[in-house]
């Protein structure tokens, strides 16, 4: 089975090429949350945390 994303981040990490994964992996998160938000509302919100 193939690595997920998570994974070969923490891989990366390991490695030394990425400094800490744990800032890819909110990222990644904020990423999710910005394309996949629906509620206007909530933009203000996310637009913050960019």
């Amino acid at each position: 089975m193939p690595d997920t994303l998570l994974d070969r981040i923490n891989r990366a990490e390991k490695r030394g090429l990425i400094k800490e994964a744990q800032q890819f992996i909110q990222c990644r998160t904020l990423r999710n949350e910005i394309a996949h938000e629906y509620m206007p509302e909530n933009i203000l919100v996310i637009f913050k945390q960019v």
